[in-house]
């Protein structure tokens, strides 16, 4: 858990006497004074049920001194490099640790010691907005009303827009309902899961693929340099999900995604208005929507933009309601 006293990433390497074999991996990645401050004893942990699942791992609900917190553990193989695993679960800590905001999911602390990995965060007790929206889905009780909408909407793009105000610029990679996280009231959300996020430093980056197709912008499909605009085109998709209340490309393999998104161009549509169909969204967000996800990365609206647009219908339909 966090402690004072420590400056924000640092994650070198010091030595103890006597060490185990995984402390001293431990010890490689993280140093005593990061130790000290986030470090958790996965003993500690009483676990209770799964609430989610990935390549990555698992997460379960958790009590820690009687708190009730999200532990995602990182899923064990046998043949697996310590060092290398370690690694890659260094890089999630050392982001998430710097990061500080209401509209990103609160980072508490980590079991270090292989093979017990896990990262602590606060829990959200309204779950993932994946699985909000396809609940109503299934009730057939249709999109959330207009100002719930909206509220989740600004939330997402103020956690993007701190990410991408940050220096160097953190871009998530992975922005998807699945990765929304609710509270218990409308205006309690806030993203998660940084394990593909990378950091901008010059003007685009170029990492190799990664991410979920259904919501990635067709130049991550493509594999070809992106930067923080990709993470745009993604929260337009989540805006689509959230007027139209289903998964989506629901009926594609993920490889016809990447098909007809990466290399045809092809887009999410929302249905004109029709005599028989009323309109699903308002001019404004279906506006948002096309913008968010245009082809070109530039010419994609910028995330401070989105939140003051959003910020503006969310009072304006507050008003009226």
């Amino acid at each position: 858990m966090k402690k004072d006293g420590m400056k924000q990433g640092e994650l070198f390497s010091d030595t103890e006497n006597e060490p185990t074999p995984n402390e001293t991996v431990s010890q490689t990645f993280f140093d005593r004074t990061w130790r000290d401050q986030w470090a958790v004893d996965f003993k500690s942990l009483v676990f209770g049920p799964r609430i989610g699942a990935g390549g990555f791992g698992e997460v379960y609900k958790c009590k820690l001194d009687r708190t009730m917190v999200a532990a995602k553990t990182l899923q064990k193989v046998e043949d697996d490099d310590p060092h290398a695993v370690m690694a890659e679960f260094m890089v999630e800590m050392k982001l998430m640790s710097m990061l500080e905001h209401p509209n990103v999911v609160t980072f508490l602390g980590a079991c270090i010691h292989h093979p017990n990995l896990a990262i602590i965060l606060e829990f959200m007790p309204g779950g993932s907005l994946y699985r909000a929206i396809h609940r109503r889905r299934r009730n057939n009780l249709g999109p959330f009303p207009l100002l719930k909408t909206l509220w989740i909407a600004f939330g997402v793009a103020k956690g993007l827009d701190y990410l991408h105000s940050q220096y160097p610029v953190v871009i998530h990679r992975d922005c998807k309902s699945p990765n929304i996280l609710l509270g218990t009231n409308v205006r309690e959300v806030k993203i998660t899961d940084f394990g593909l996020s990378r950091l901008r430093v010059s003007s685009y980056v170029n990492t190799g693929p990664g991410g979920t197709p259904e919501w990635m912008a067709p130049e991550l499909l493509r594999q070809d340099p992106f930067d923080e605009q990709s993470d745009v085109f993604s929260f337009g998709v989540i805006l689509w999900e959230l007027v139209m209340c289903e998964k989506p490309w629901r009926d594609d393999h993920p490889m016809q995604v990447v098909f007809r998104v990466g290399s045809r161009g092809e887009k999410l549509q929302i249905p004109p208005p029709s005599p028989t169909s009323p309109e699903l969204c308002i001019p404004e967000l279906r506006e948002m929507i096309i913008a968010c996800m245009r082809d070109e990365p530039s010419r994609r609206p910028k995330t401070p933009d989105l939140v003051r647009r959003l910020d503006f219908l969310c009072h304006r339909v507050g008003n009226h309601n």
